[in-house]
């Protein structure tokens, strides 16, 4: 008999160093369901293409929700994010995690 205990695996992490006067480091998880399903819903912005002028708000909403995912909990808002991450830096930052997040979906197979 397999015995499977979620508590017991290892998990992957990336290590991202924000631009604030502490270079606070957060080691971010891979994404829940619903963040992926935000992060394909972004797909067009990040590939260049044309859209609404609500998106960029959608953008920082969405990597604050991801830095959330920190290791230590931390908690990270959007309002913080925004005064601290310009759209270069975040277009980096998804770029990025999309990534990460196919490195080690792929290393799991």
């Amino acid at each position: 008999m397999t015995n499977l205990n979620f508590n017991n695996i290892k998990k992957t992490y990336m290590t991202v160093t924000l631009p604030d006067d502490e270079n606070t480091k957060l080691m971010i998880m891979t994404p829940t369901k619903a963040i992926m399903d935000k992060l394909i819903g972004m797909e067009e912005f990040l590939s260049g293409v044309e859209v609404g002028p609500g998106v960029l708000n959608d953008l920082y909403d969405v990597c604050a929700e991801i830095m959330n995912r920190n290791k230590a909990g931390r908690k990270i808002t959007t309002e913080y994010i925004s005064e601290i991450l310009d759209l270069e830096d975040l277009i980096i930052f998804f770029n990025a995690y999309l990534e990460y997040v196919g490195s080690a979906s792929n290393s799991k197979n």
